[in-house]
C-alpha cells in the first residue's frame, strides 16, 4: 500500500478538527498519511488519543487543552522576533509634509517675485504735498493730487539694476536727480524728459483744462521729446521753460523760478492761465469741489499769485474779484454764481 492508498483520518479525529481552518485540517491529513503504518504492519485500530496528542505536539508549541504536552526536546525552540515598526504612514506623512513645504516655498518665491515686479506707486491726496526719496538717492517733491510710479529698486530683477531709471508722472513734481551712470527718464501722458543730473520742475495734467507737459529748469540740462521721438527740445539755462501740448515741444517765455516753484512753499502762481486750469488747480490744492453756475460766464484766462499758503476763501475771493462773480458754500465745496446787480440798477425794480 502506498501513501495515497492510506485510509483517511479516523472519524473521531476528523470530528475534533471541524473547528480548525481548512488549511490546518489539510496539513493534519497530510501528516496523518506521512505517519501511517508500514505496508507489512498488521492492520489494527489506531490509538486515537496517542495520535491526536502527537499531532497537536507537532502542529502547535502549546499543549492541547486537557492533553499532555509533547516533550520539550521534540519542540523547536521559539525565537522572539522584534516587534515590527509600522513606518509606512509616518514616512508617507513626512513625504507629504516635505512636498507641501516645498510647494509653499515655491509659492512664496513666486509671490515675492510678482510683488517685486509690481511697480511702486505714490499718490498724494489733494490738499497735501509729499517728499519722496527714490532708490538711487534722487529726491522728488510731489504736488497735491499728483501720482508717481517707478520700478521697485530701479531694478529689472532683484539684484539686477535696470539699464535706466524711469518714472511716470501724473501731475506736478520737482526733481533733484543724482547721477549714477544710468539715464534718468520722466514719462508723462504726452512727453518724455531725459535728464542728465539736474534739478527741474515738471507739470503734466492730462485733463481737458490744460492738457500739456511743461518743464521749467532750475539747474543742469533736460531734453523734452514727443512720444514718437521725432522732435526734441533741450533746456540748459536756469529758468528756461518748454511745453508740449501739440505735436512738437516748443519753448515758451521764461517763467521766473519763484513763480514756477511757488507751490513748494504752499502757494501757487497762475499768470494768464486758462480759467478752467486755474479752477482745477484750486480744487486739487484744497481738496474741494468748485461748481460754476450755468448762468455765470467767466473770462477765458485768470491770473492769481500767492507766494505762501492762503486759505481757500481768500483765493476764491480774489478770483471772484477778477471775474466779477461771487461764491457760496455747498455741502461738497463751493459754487460760483453771478454777482448781484447794483442796488440802483435799472434792472432792479
Amino acid at each position: 500500500m502506498n501513501q495515497h492508498d492510506h485510509p483517511p483520518l479516523p472519524a473521531e479525529i476528523a470530528e475534533r478538527l471541524q473547528d480548525h481552518p481548512p488549511e490546518a485540517r489539510q496539513r493534519i491529513a497530510h501528516l496523518w498519511q506521512a505517519l501511517g503504518a508500514a505496508e507489512e504492519a498488521p492492520a489494527a485500530a489506531p490509538d486515537t488519543d496517542a495520535a491526536w496528542a502527537e499531532l497537536q505536539a507537532r502542529l502547535s508549541p502549546a499543549p492541547a487543552p486537557g492533553r499532555a504536552a509533547a516533550p520539550a526536546a521534540d519542540r523547536a525552540p521559539v525565537r522572539a522576533r522584534p516587534a515590527r515598526r509600522h513606518t509606512t504612514g509616518r514616512t508617507t506623512g513626512r513625504a507629504t509634509g516635505r512636498t507641501a513645504g516645498l510647494a509653499l516655498l515655491v509659492l512664496a518665491l513666486l509671490a515675492g517675485l510678482w510683488g517685486w515686479t509690481r511697480p511702486v506707486t505714490v499718490t498724494v491726496p489733494p490738499g497735501t504735498r509729499h517728499h519722496l526719496d527714490l532708490p538711487d538717492g534722487s529726491r522728488v517733491e510731489l504736488n497735491s493730487g499728483s501720482r508717481l510710479t517707478y520700478r521697485r529698486g530701479f531694478a529689472s530683477l532683484p539684484g539686477r539694476p535696470a539699464e535706466e531709471r524711469r518714472v511716470s508722472l501724473h501731475g506736478e513734481a520737482f526733481f533733484d536727480v543724482v547721477p549714477d551712470g544710468r539715464p534718468f527718464v520722466v514719462e508723462t501722458f504726452n512727453a518724455r524728459i531725459d535728464v542728465l543730473g539736474t534739478r527741474f520742475n515738471v507739470r503734466a495734467w492730462p485733463g481737458p483744462a490744460q492738457p500739456e507737459t511743461r518743464v521749467t529748469l532750475e539747474e543742469g540740462r533736460v531734453r523734452l521729446t514727443d512720444p514718437a521721438g521725432t522732435s526734441a527740445l533741450v533746456l540748459s539755462e536756469p529758468g528756461q521753460t518748454a511745453r508740449l501740448a501739440a505735436a512738437e515741444p516748443a519753448p515758451v517765455p521764461a517763467i521766473p523760478l519763484p513763480d514756477a516753484l511757488a507751490w513748494r512753499q504752499g502757494g501757487f502762481v497762475m499768470n494768464r492761465e486758462p480759467t478752467p486750469a486755474v479752477l482745477a488747480e484750486v480744487q486739487r490744492r484744497f481738496g474741494v469741489r468748485i461748481e460754476v453756475d450755468d448762468a455765470l460766464t467767466l473770462a477765458d484766462s485768470t491770473s492769481l499769485t500767492y507766494w505762501r499758503a492762503a486759505p481757500v476763501e481768500t483765493v476764491l475771493h480774489d478770483f471772484c474779484l477778477a471775474q466779477g462773480c461771487r461764491y457760496r458754500r455747498t455741502s461738497q465745496g463751493f459754487r460760483l454764481i453771478p454777482a448781484e446787480p447794483p442796488l440802483f440798477s435799472p434792472d432792479r425794480r
